[in-house]
């Protein structure tokens, strides 16, 4: 499957595409294409450096054609920057298109970390819901992987091992668990529909508060 990974420089981003790349052809999207063919270039040279066997490919082009041509599209946008990104986007092709958000806001103060809901017309709405908000039908948003910390995700010699929920329309779910299953060491989960996604994200800084205080590093979850 072609996937596009949009904002990929963080460690996340670059997890995730070299991961995908044993199996997919994953599009880099970027503001500029020479910043993303640049990147696609380095994360190959480690690819082939850290994995046995590669069959998919990394390439990179932006953002808008990396949408136009992919049929998956992970949005490794920075929470700070998701509201303009989408506002710089409304015009690309999203069609049917499947979206898959790792977003989740929250601040840290004063050795606190809190989640941060986006706000719309006096409602408060997750990163899921605020992309599916602006994008529309009928593209099929899933919300996931916030809970996989992005350093392991990153380091390729890594082994990981945590559960992943998803929510959004089941069956879109289940086609990006499909994708992502190539992850070694991911379990994929169901969790309901899209407004579950107001619950996953603020997972993410509830389990930082507990890391920090117990001296667990960064934290990832498993279901037992």
């Amino acid at each position: 499957m072609k996937v596009a990974i949009l904002g990929g420089t963080g460690n996340f981003g670059k997890g995730i595409s070299i991961r995908l790349s044993k199996v997919h052809d994953v599009i880099l999207g970027s503001r500029f294409k020479e910043k993303a063919e640049e990147m696609a270039t380095k994360y190959e040279r480690e690819a082939r450096a850290s994995l046995s066997r590669i069959d998919g490919s990394l390439s990179g082009t932006t953002n808008e054609e990396a949408v136009s041509i992919a049929r998956l599209v992970v949005t490794a946008i920075n929470a700070g920057a998701l509201e303009s990104f989408l506002d710089s986007s409304s015009d690309f092709d999203w069609g049917s298109k499947l979206v898959l958000s790792p977003v989740t806001r929250f601040e840290y103060s004063k050795g606190i970390f809190t989640y941060r809901p986006f706000q719309s017309a006096g409602r408060e709405l997750s990163a899921a819901q605020l992309i599916k908000q602006r994008l529309g039908d009928p593209a099929q948003v899933v919300s996931g992987m916030q809970l996989v910390p992005a350093s392991k995700l990153a380091d390729l010699d890594s082994k990981l091992g945590y559960d992943v929920p998803l929510c959004g329309p089941k069956e879109a779910c289940a086609e990006v668990s499909g994708v992502l299953r190539c992850i070694d060491g991911l379990r994929f989960l169901y969790a309901g529909p899209l407004s579950i996604s107001y619950s996953i994200e603020a997972t993410l800084p509830l389990m930082l508060n507990i890391a920090v205080r117990n001296s667990l590093g960064e934290p990832g979850l498993r279901l037992v």
